[in-house]
């Protein structure tokens, strides 16, 4: 279905509204709390590489593993939404970046790239859910009105832009304060962040916008 219509929600007029504006909302703020955790993480991971694993001349290799991880992403998830619907699709993309997340976190405790490796594919996949979010924000909508909403949805991630490279520091005092590496401290944020975004996600988009 193109959009959630109050004969599939079950819902009338006037429902079927509050339920269009409470889902685009969640979905913002979905990607909101998703771009803040991706980038975070993301922001680090040369740094990691460099620094932590003494692997200057693979450096922008967390950051393919990251864009790979996104194309797989995009297709497995494209999938499970097209057979389950969305909410289910961003929540399990949002889930899997999490997993990426704690294995990133455990690449710096055990020094180990081919684990960075492994848990930025993973964050990578999980990122997918932010930018699939766009097209469930369409599903909401007639036709001549999804480019505003998509529009709406990709202004969340600005929000991430700017939040995450500031809360790597933050997360870094943080980690040390508790006896972690302070590198470590940046990929909890996705674990936050992230798990907020898809708790979010199972929580409010309901009724489905496809399903």
């Amino acid at each position: 279905m193109s959009s959630i219509t109050a004969e599939a929600a079950g819902l009338d007029a006037r429902s079927i509204d509050a339920a269009r504006s409470r889902t685009r909302w969640a979905l913002v703020a979905g990607v909101a709390l998703g771009s803040t955790g991706h980038i975070a993480a993301i922001t680090v991971s040369t740094i990691v590489a460099q620094q932590v694993l003494g692997v200057e001349a693979l450096a922008g290799a967390p950051g393919a593993a990251v864009v790979l991880g996104a194309a797989l992403g995009a297709v497995v998830l494209s999938s499970i939404m097209a057979r389950r619907g969305r909410r289910l699709g961003l929540v399990a993309g949002y889930l899997i970046s999490v997993l990426g997340a704690f294995v990133a976190t455990s690449s710096v405790l055990t020094i180990s790239f081919p684990l960075l490796l492994i848990g930025m594919l993973l964050i990578g996949f999980g990122n997918s859910s932010n930018q699939l979010s766009r097209y469930a924000a369409a599903d909401l909508v007639p036709p001549d009105r999804r480019a505003v909403a998509i529009g709406i949805v990709v202004w969340g991630a600005t929000v991430g832009a700017v939040l995450g490279p500031f809360l790597v520091p933050v997360a870094g005092r943080l980690a040390t304060s508790v006896g972690l590496p302070e590198l470590a401290g940046p990929f909890l944020v996705p674990v936050a962040f992230v798990g907020a975004a898809a708790l979010l996600q199972f929580l409010l988009l309901r009724p489905d916008p496809y399903a």
